[in-house]
């Protein structure tokens, strides 16, 4: 496994995880108790199994929303928060528009903040919300313009945070405003804002953040952009800030920059390889991101997402070279075969990771492009899975405490297998949970259940599990929803 340069020693800051009997969730909230084959942590031997990375698919309606107002010009785009519809009738979108005719918005800084509505995520909706007059129209979607002016604030992260007493404070918006850093507003209701009274909440160098509630910390946590020296040239990277005061974040620190497979091929006097942002999130029991890979070549800029992933948001692992995107760039002549940016951060649908996108349809250093924003998709946990084709192997979780329930599995065993058995201390099966007491499994399911011959739930004390596998890929599993690895101090 490749890792990323990590810069900033970890924080030490206690696991505040939203009990069930607490505050509700948000949103946005991606955390659960499915741990990932993608999770190092997790495995203590994974004997001949390959770590298999996926790619999202993209939907074959893209683009689902295209400029069709002035107020859009042709940029309609992500950054910016896709999040189910408060009763779950649908979704919301908190986007952005560049409007490049400086005839329709004079100004250095043309962009709107824009909202849209969609019953089935693919036809959307831009509501007349009559808010912020566009050309001394009011019937537009432009949800939300600093009082310094429109045109000078973009990348909408919006934070639904519905635990708050008081209910104009139950969401939270964070946008970069030229050249001065990120102010804040709140919101009942995601449409009327607030600006908050700090003017300026983080103070940073970089006009590309992305920013999401963390119900593990109990905080919010942001990855800003940052510019540091590497390899000789002032290139963009990623910092990292949290705070659990919204109106209040501190000066964000470098985590990554681009190492050297990054610029392999690329280290020219006019080509290398910088990162423009990145999308990163609690999800399950660990974090995943989306790194948006910047290669700058003479005459030809292109921005595309690579995955990353982690055990605290901090510290992260890159996919190994050669690396790819978790989500490609268009052929040529499409319409989104030039940059790719995401939202900041997906939303789990219909057992599917659904990732709402930015896309041009030329680089970044373009002078016609046009853009729009899609849709692509996963499989529940399906970022990796470990598999094991023709030869049969065996996979060995570390030893896992406080486990209850059914062990359940996510899972393509079709036209293969897969059986597990828990191991004592000594690596022992325990009695009634061997592999010959196993069921075998040969489906394809987000959610299979892997009982015994006489035992259908787990037993109490520390065990490890043993997957068996051929021609079968395992993308996670759930061990009960208290279920912790033996070694930790109670943090999953």
């Amino acid at each position: 496994m490749n890792f990323a340069r990590v810069l900033l020693p970890l924080l030490a800051l206690p696991a505040l995880s939203l009990l069930a009997d607490g505050p509700p969730r948000s949103l946005g909230d991606l955390t659960g108790s499915w741990h990932l084959a993608l999770d190092s942590r997790v495995w203590e031997s994974r004997g001949a199994a390959q770590l298999r990375f996926h790619a999202f698919e993209k939907h074959t309606a893209n683009p689902v929303l295209r400029a069709t107002q002035p107020w859009e010009g042709h940029h309609p785009y992500v950054y910016g928060t896709v999040l189910p519809e408060e009763q779950g009738a649908g979704l919301r979108m908190w986007y952005h528009a560049y409007v490049a005719d400086r005839t329709a918005m004079p100004g250095n800084h043309r962009y709107t903040n824009l909202y849209a509505t969609s019953k089935d995520g693919l036809h959307w909706t831009k509501p007349a919300l009559g808010l912020f007059p566009f050309q001394d129209a009011a019937a537009n979607n432009i949800f939300f313009s600093l009082p310094e002016g429109p045109g000078s604030s973009h990348a909408p992260n919006v934070i639904h945070t519905p635990w708050e007493q008081d209910p104009n404070r139950r969401y939270k918006l964070i946008t970069y405003y030229y050249y001065d850093g990120y102010h804040g507003a709140t919101s009942p209701d995601g449409i009327h804002w607030t600006n908050l009274p700090e003017k300026r909440i983080l103070e940073d160098p970089g006009d590309v953040g992305n920013f999401v509630w963390d119900s593990r910390r109990g905080a919010y946590i942001g990855y800003p952009k940052k510019f540091s020296q590497v390899r000789g040239f002032r290139r963009r990277s990623v910092g990292f800030s949290e705070t659990r005061d919204f109106a209040r974040w501190p000066e964000s620190r470098l985590i990554l920059a681009p190492d050297e497979e990054d610029d392999r091929g690329y280290l020219t006097a006019e080509g290398h390889t910088d990162f423009y942002g990145l999308a990163a999130f609690p999800y399950q029991t660990m974090y995943v991101g989306f790194l948006w890979i910047y290669r700058i070549e003479k005459g030809d800029e292109r921005v595309w997402p690579e995955l990353v992933f982690g055990p605290d948001g901090i510290h992260w692992n890159r996919v190994p070279s050669p690396r790819a995107p978790v989500l490609n760039l268009g052929p040529a002549g499409t319409w989104d075969d030039g940059m790719i940016y995401t939202t900041n951060h997906p939303i789990l649908r219909d057992g599917r990771v659904q990732l709402y996108y930015g896309g041009m349809d030329g680089p970044h250093n373009g002078r016609d492009n046009t853009a729009g924003i899609g849709l692509a998709s996963m499989r529940r946990d399906g970022f990796a899975g470990l598999a094991a084709v023709d030869t049969e192997t065996a996979v060995t979780t570390v030893a896992f405490r406080k486990a209850a329930g059914e062990l359940r599995v996510n899972a393509n065993a079709r036209g293969g297998s897969l059986q597990a058995e828990l191991l004592d201390a000594a690596g022992k099966p325990l009695a009634g949970y061997s592999r010959n007491d196993s069921a075998t499994l040969t489906g394809d399911r987000l959610e299979q259940t892997l009982k015994w011959k006489s035992r259908g739930v787990l037993p109490e004390g520390e065990f490890r599990i043993r997957f068996w596998l051929r021609n079968a890929e395992l993308f996670s599993f759930h061990a009960g929803d208290a279920a912790l690895r033996a070694e930790t101090d109670g943090s999953r």
